[in-house]
């Protein structure tokens, strides 16, 4: 005999199990349009390119669009009987680093002194082999002495800060990265004029460096406002979820501000290199990301997030701080050709390797 049908409204599962099977639950129109507005925000995140390419050029061609992000102060005030002046291009470098912070905890910092290791690899790569790769470069290529000078000058400068905001949509350990950070551009006091001595030609050798102007600045716009987010995240957390929604976004942009800024004071320069100035820049910097990804992973085994964090701060060097050696210390313009290009460069590139390891897979251990 055949078994008789199930009552209407029953399921096999209910039948077997005794209760009604629970239907699978709709996400609400709050939730669904809160769905919505993360894809949204994620799409405009990995058009980091875009935006950093898109002003880039304005600034190349408008440069005056962008003097309102300079290093002059804007705003002064009293604080602690000492005055205290801020301007747009620390603001914004504050805001990125806020925004990092808050996404970190005092326990990310704490576990690097047992991985003190990623710390060294970094540190020998940034001031050993991109050092050596740039000289190597200027021999091969046959480059004039100034141009050089220039590339070498750019090469021995500490990580650049907005490495931190590439290390950060590429997925890295955003720990060791601002801990590279800290301690390569700690080190550059000593390190960088050292270096520019051992491989820069006999006659472009002299130059002095503010190493205490470079550390106190980098207190200012790295160290303070990373310590005021890891706060917001330890004592609001269900503030910084919040606030981590936006966050992306609001580091791509302001990112891409400060990569526009640097190119839209070197202009000039830009423009009359032409394109045979981007090769060795762009050479330097591939070769660079390349060497900082591939010892680590490959050669050491170091974790992924890790060996991405080591390559972006690898190939990140403060083009910035460079063409600002090289134009308040040489004579010759086309010393500060190379940083200027290494504006560009570096944020175009690093820009497309960051979101490329985004839309990869994710950091595996």
């Amino acid at each position: 005999k055949k078994a008789p049908a199930p009552a209407a409204g029953k399921t096999a599962h209910s039948l077997a199990g005794g209760k009604a099977a629970a239907a699978p639950a709709r996400p609400s129109g709050v939730e669904e349009e809160k769905r919505k507005y993360l894809r949204v925000m994620e799409a405009l995140t990995l058009l980091f390119p875009v935006w950093t390419v898109a002003l880039a050029l304005v600034a190349l061609y408008r440069p005056d669009k962008f003097h309102w992000i300079s290093a002059d102060p804007v705003f002064h005030t009293q604080l602690f009987g000492s005055e205290v002046s801020f301007d747009a291009y620390s603001v914004l470098l504050g805001v990125i680093m806020l925004s990092i912070g808050s996404t970190l905890t005092a326990a990310d910092f704490l576990r690097l002194r047992t991985q003190l290791g990623p710390l060294a690899v970094a540190w020998l790569l940034q001031y050993a082999v991109k050092p050596l790769l740039a000289f190597a470069i200027g021999k091969a290529l046959r480059l004039h002495p100034a141009y050089a000078t220039g590339l070498i000058l750019l090469s021995c400068c500490p990580a650049a800060q907005a490495a931190n905001a590439v290390s950060f949509i590429a997925g890295g350990d955003l720990a060791t990265s601002m801990a590279v950070t800290l301690a390569s551009t700690a080190a550059s006091c000593l390190m960088t004029p050292l270096l520019f001595r051992a491989f820069a030609p006999r006659n472009v050798r002299a130059v002095r460096l503010d190493g205490f102007g470079m550390t106190l600045s980098l207190f200012n716009v790295i160290v303070f406002p990373t310590s005021a987010g890891i706060a917001l995240n330890s004592f609001a957390p269900a503030f910084t979820r919040w606030l981590r929604q936006a966050t992306p976004l609001v580091s791509v942009l302001a990112t891409a501000l400060l990569c526009a800024a640097p190119v839209a004071g070197t202009a000039d320069e830009i423009r009359k290199s032409g394109s045979r100035a981007f090769f060795p820049v762009i050479l330097l910097q591939m070769l660079s990301v390349l060497a900082g990804y591939l010892v680590p992973r490959r050669l050491l085994g170091l974790p992924e997030a890790c060996s991405r964090s080591i390559a972006v701060q690898t190939g990140m060097q403060s083009a910035a701080t460079g063409y600002l050696l090289a134009t308040g210390h040489f004579k010759d313009v086309l010393v500060g050709v190379p940083s200027a290009v290494g504006v560009l460069v570096m944020s175009c590139l690093s820009s497309v390797i960051a979101v490329a390891w985004r839309l990869s897979a994710p950091p595996l251990a």
